[in-house]
Order: structure tokens, then sequence, then C-alpha cells
């Protein structure tokens, strides 16, 4: 053999690979491998055969190369944040806090130019992680035909890896936020397990899983020139284990773009059609009616192992009859991303978001890298300088708006201190009265979720009457499908996804209708005095933005999220975007202030307590049966009428929306009492600032207020054109 053969070392370290890494991929001891270098010449030829692949291989797959997209917007930013470093400071003022700082701006800011998460979802057979060690370059991710990833990892560009984490990887338990990676005190209480990327393998996959306590997601730094423009993350295959489910459905509302993968054999199978009409439900609309960003331009459905597909012309038959399938299937999912972006999806939309992917025939994945390089590099930084364009025009609107409210109350307490003592002292006054009036309109409310909530289940029971009886369902596998085999696999599915939109729809109206009765009632905490008057002017309590923040803090509010909504959307957007805990918490249900249309609302995020588990246990159950006759429309709705009965899928969906409108109503209360604080917080803060403030306090608290005004004034922004 040629001497160079067996330089095992040089040849792992040119592929970079670690002494562990190669043991776990030869299923070897570390110390095994460190031998094998030590004495090559006695090295097995199967055991060199198989180092030459693993080395070959990943020297061979560069992955994506692209420069770094985020560099010019990654500059604004730097320039505000080192601009903040001037911030005016209170000094001497007897008021330290400024009712809007630096701090709060630029927290909303980065929220808005965050880096796009690329999620990678499919069954346990898909070859998700061979997908993304492709585009990555290198092997970082267990891969394997069986289930592989036992866990959600995150995967993060090595520069983004923060500096109290030495290691490369970190396993983390249950309860860990991926939105929270750069937060150290969340990352070391969920941390497991740190190490290199073999413990991925070790600790990772089902395989390893037992020899640690099971961790529940993994952060992975890599050097990888895609990870630049985003951070990926693989979940572990639907279709293996309820835990792996979970983790999944945890990850699905965190993602940007979407990649689905589905064996090219048997491609987008029907319970690839059912995960998919969840994700695309979950997944932000960043097309708009004016037409600059493609339909569905952020999802992507793959064909994988598409090199066994060996006849000419099919790939593309594949592609066109699963588009042809799926775009029918999943009709009520894409007429709800139509009503969201204004715009047509028509099939010719869709088709072209299908792909192939093959890791050995870089020509049968090359259409699919180039979608994800233009999709990184252009579509999706045009759209992120867009939103935080408007944010930071709309934010430093509202700072200076909200300094200028400040100098006014701080003028008229300086120039008119009687009329400002006298105004106050009336909103005082006034405070049984609107007390009272508060009370009766909390109670109205709260009436008004208890009507919702028996309405919600009497939907529900009359739409399971007109739709779910053996005739009704007859009706429909007849009017959709011409094909046995098709409806047998897909009518289960596309009935309950029916069914669950009908009813989310109307559980939205009355979401709807909560949140204008709530803007109602926020209204009555306006100050109790003449608008034009002078204490008017310096009132800068805004009641929505005192609810929003309560709720913010909660894990589950119900309806609640409509009029989140309502508000975002509303004259009074400014004044959440200085909150980054609430600005957070909106892009979190899928509000963005800034996006699209000023607001972007997701389908989840505004109604519809009911999930898509039923369908998928349905569909299981009729899977196993065989249809045969003439009168098969027959014996299928009977057994889907059957699966639904034996799913108790009418109880299931009556305990969704009974919990929906609970968590509503404990949402609101706790809303309620911490925005009345704020408002008695107010209160006094004018009282004291009226009556016992001293006048060169005043003074000096005007002097910072002004001076905060210009330091907002200048804030550094080049604005661009939307």
């Amino acid at each position: 053999m040629i001497e160079e053969q067996f330089q095992l070392e040089k040849m792992r370290t040119n592929a970079k690979i670690t002494q562990a890494e190669m043991a776990v991929r030869l299923g070897v001891s570390q110390s095994q491998v460190s031998r094998y270098e030590q004495d090559p010449d006695n090295v097995l030829s199967g055991v060199l055969k198989k180092w030459q692949q693993i080395c070959g291989e990943l020297a061979s797959v560069k992955g994506l190369e692209m420069e770094d997209p985020r560099v010019e917007l990654q500059a604004r930013i730097k320039l505000m944040t080192d601009y903040a470093t001037v911030e005016p400071q209170p000094g001497n003022v007897p008021t330290k806090t400024a009712p809007v700082n630096a701090d709060g701006f630029l927290a909303g800011v980065y929220i808005a130019a965050k880096k796009p998460k690329v999620g990678v979802f499919g069954q346990f057979d898909a070859g998700k992680s061979r997908l993304i060690n492709v585009l990555l370059g290198g092997d970082r991710l267990p891969t394997g035909y069986q289930p592989a990833t036992s866990v959600v990892c995150l995967l993060r560009h090595v520069n983004d890896k923060p500096s109290w984490q030495a290691e490369d990887v970190w396993l983390m338990s249950k309860g860990f936020n991926l939105d929270m990676a750069d937060d150290q005190a969340h990352c070391l209480k969920h941390k497991m397990f740190a190490g290199g990327y073999e413990s991925l393998s070790q600790y990772g996959t089902h395989k390893g899983a037992g020899k640690q306590h099971k961790a529940f997601a993994a952060t992975v730094y890599v050097d990888s020139p895609l990870l630049l423009a985003a951070d990926l993350v693989d979940l572990p295959g639907y279709g293996h284990s309820d835990d792996d489910k979970d983790r999944a459905e945890m990850a699905q509302k965190m993602v940007d773009v979407l990649i689905y993968a589905s064996q090219a054999t048997g491609f987008m199978d029907q319970n690839d059609l059912n995960y998919l009409s969840v994700l695309m439900r979950n997944l932000p609309v960043v097309e708009d009616s004016n037409g600059r960003v493609a339909p569905l331009r952020n999802m992507l459905v793959v064909a994988t192992h598409a090199h066994h597909i060996v006849q000419p012309g099919g790939l593309n038959e594949i592609l066109d009859a699963a588009s042809l399938r799926s775009y029918k299937h999943l009709d009520n999912a894409i007429t709800d991303r139509k009503l969201q972006a204004g715009a047509p999806i028509t099939l010719g939309d869709f088709r072209n978001r299908m792909f192939t992917f093959s890791a050995d025939d870089s020509r049968i994945r090359d259409a699919f890298e180039q979608d994800v390089k233009d999709l990184l590099v252009n579509a999706v930084p045009q759209s992120t300088l867009r939103r935080v364009n408007t944010h930071v025009l709309l934010a430093k609107a509202e700072a200076t708006g909200s300094c200028d409210r400040w100098i006014t109350g701080l003028q008229a307490a300086l120039d008119e201190r009687e009329k400002a003592q006298a105004e106050i002292t009336a909103i005082k006054e006034g405070e049984p009265s609107r007390l009272r009036k508060k009370k009766a309109h909390q109670q109205k409310i709260n009436g008004l979720i208890d009507n919702f909530a028996n309405e919600s289940n009497v939907l529900i029971a009359n739409t399971f009457v007109d739709r779910t009886s053996a005739l009704a369902i007859e009706a429909m596998i007849k009017r959709r499908y011409d094909n046995k085999k098709e409806a047998q696999q897909l009518a289960a599915a596309y009935l309950v996804d029916s069914l669950q939109k009908s009813i989310n729809d109307g559980v939205k109206v009355k979401a709807n209708q909560l949140g204008e009765e709530i803007e109602v009632f926020l209204d009555g905490y306006g100050p109790a005095i003449d608008k034009a008057a002078l204490q008017a002017g310096g009132w800068d309590f805004n009641a929505r933005v005192a609810f929003m923040s309560a709720i913010s803090g909660l894990g589950t509010i119900g309806a609640l999220a409509a009029w989140a909504s309502i508000a975002a959307a509303g004259s009074n957007l400014g004044a959440y975007i200085l909150l980054g805990q609430v600005v957070g918490w909106l892009s979190s249900i899928g509000i963005s202030l800034g996006g699209a249309g000023s607001v972007m609302t997701f389908v989840s995020a505004i109604g519809g307590p009911i999930t898509l588990g039923i369908a998928l246990a349905v569909g299981v159950v009729l899977a196993i049966f065989s249809l045969f006759g003439d009168s098969w429309q027959t014996k299928l709705s009977k057994k889907i009428h059957e699966g639904l009965v034996k799913q108790q899928a009418e109880r299931q969906m009556c305990d969704g929306v009974t919990k929906y409108w609970a968590d509503t109503k404990s949402a609101f209360e706790i809303a309620v009492v911490k925005t009345e604080e704020a408002y008695q917080s107010k209160l006094k803060s004018l009282y004291t600032l009226a009556f016992t403030t001293k006048r060169e306090e005043i003074a000096a608290e005007l002097k910072f207020a002004k001076e905060t005004h210009a330091f907002f004034v200048g804030m550094p922004w080049r604005a661009t054109p939307n």
C-alpha cells in the first residue's frame, strides 16, 4: 500500500475529526483509535477502508459557501449600541428612572434583528441530520437510518458561542428555551453535560440515551459559513416516541424557515401531510400583497434519499404528484396562509417549494442548495432589514414622544403648580367613581368569558352533529376522493383538520369580540380631567402597555392573545416597542412589531385551542383497515366515524376549549390587578411631583428630560425604504 494511506493521524486531522469523534464513527474506544495511529501497519484493511471513507466523506462535502449577510446590519446596530454609552444620566435628580432608556430601546432592536432559525422537520427516517451535515459541511450530527437524534439540536456559529461556554456542545434538560441560549443563568440551570461533538452520539441519540439521564435539547457550536446567516434546529423525527413528538412540537413555533424532509420513496405520505399542516400554521408569513417575496418562500419541502429513484424523469414526476396531492389535502392551511399574506397561493407556487436531495449526488441537491442560499443571503436579510428599519423608526418616534410628554408634565408642575395640583386632586376625587365602573366592567368581561366558553362547547357539539355522522363523512369522501387508497390514507386526517379549522375559526370570532371589549375596558384608565388641561399633556400612563406587560409574564393566556394582536395593530403600536420583554413575548406568540404590514400574526396566536393530535391517532387507526367492495366509501365513512368515537374526539376538543377559556379568565384577572397597580403608582408619582417635589428638583429633572429627548433624537440610524 502507498505509505500515505497509513498516515492515519494526518488523514484524521486534515478532516478535522477528533480522536473521540473517530472512535464513535468506528464503534471503538478512543484508546483503540490512538493505538491505530501509533501502529498503522497492523491496522486491518476493513478498518483502514472505513477510516478512509470517514475522512474522505467529510473532506469532500464543503457545505454551502456564503459571506456573512448580516455584516451591514450588525455594523449599524453596533453604531447605536456604541452611541448608547453616552446616554444622559440622572445625577442628583430625585426621579432616577426615565420613562424611556437606551436599554429598553436596544432590547427591542436586538429582537427585531435576531438571527433567523431554520428548522428541519420530518419523520424519523427522513435523513434530516444527514441533510444538515451536508449543508454545514462535515458530520457534526449523528446520522443513521434508524432514529438517531433524540434531542432538539440548536446549531449556532462558533463566533456566537458565549464566553462562559468553553465546550462546543452542551446537553440541556427539559424546559430549556432555544431562544435563551445566550442567557447564562438559564443555560446553567438546564445544563446536564458538556463536551465535544462526540457527546451528541453518546448522550443525544436513542442508542446512547441510556448512558445519561435523557437530555431534552443541545446547543452545538460549529464553524460553518451557513451558520453566519442563520441558526439551524434539528428536530427528533416524528413517529419514534412520544418524547420525540413533544420535543418536535416544542420547537415548531420557534422557527422562521421550515425545511420539511420526506423520503423520495413514499414522498409526502399521510403522516407527512398531517405534520406539515400544523407546521404551516405556525410558520411566519414573509410574503405580502405587493409581491416582493414569493409565496411560501420560507418553506422548503425536500425529497431525501432521491438517488434511489433511477427511472428517467422519476424525480420530477414524484414532486409533481406530491405537490398536487399536498395542495389538495392542505387547502385549509393554505387558505389560512392566503388570508394572512393577503396574496394568492397557486398550485404552481406550492410546486416551486418542492426540491430533491441526495448526499451522494450534488446534481440532485443543487436546486435545493441554491434556494437555501438565496433565501438566507438575500430574501431573509432584506426582510430582516425592513423589519428593523420599521422598528427603529417607530421606537425613535415613541421615545421622543414619551420625552415630550414627560417634559410637558414637568413644565406644568414648574410653571403652573397650583393648576397642576388642582388637576391631580380632581383625578383623585374621581377615583371612587372610576373604581366602581371598573369593577362592573370587569364583572361584565368575566361573564362574557363564561358565555364564550359555553358557546364554544355548543359550537363543537353542533359541528360534530353536522360533520361527523357516517352519512356526512361519506358525502365528504365522495366529494373529494376518486381514489380508494388516497381516501383511506387522507380522508380521516382531512376531516379532523377541517373540524379543527371550523371550530377554531368560531372560537377566534369570540376571542376577537372579547378583545374589543377589553379595549373599551382599558379606555377607562384615561385621566378623569379635561383633555385640554395642562396635566393631561404630561400624563404618560398607557393602560394597554401595562396590561400587555402583565400578560407577557404569564405562561398561558388563552384568548388574550387575540387582544394582544388587536392592541399591537392599533394606533398604540409604538407604545410597546420600548419594552424588550413585551417585544420578545409578542414575537414568541407570532406578533412582530415592524413586520409585514406592521403587525404579522400567526393563526395560532389569535385563537385556536384545538391541536392535531386526534387526526394523527385516527389516521393510525384507519391505516390497518383494508376496504373491499363497491361501497368502499360507505365502509370507510363508518370506520372514520368509529375512529372518532373511539378517540373521544368531541370530548378532547371540548376539554381544549374549556381550558382555553379558563386560561383566558385567569390571565385577565391577573392582568387587571397588575394594570391597576401600575395606574395607582402613576397617580402617586404625579401627586408627589405636584405637591412635595421642590422647584429646584423639578428643574433638575426637566433638564434631564430634555437631555434624554435630545439623546433619542440623535440615535444614529439611516432610514431605508421599506
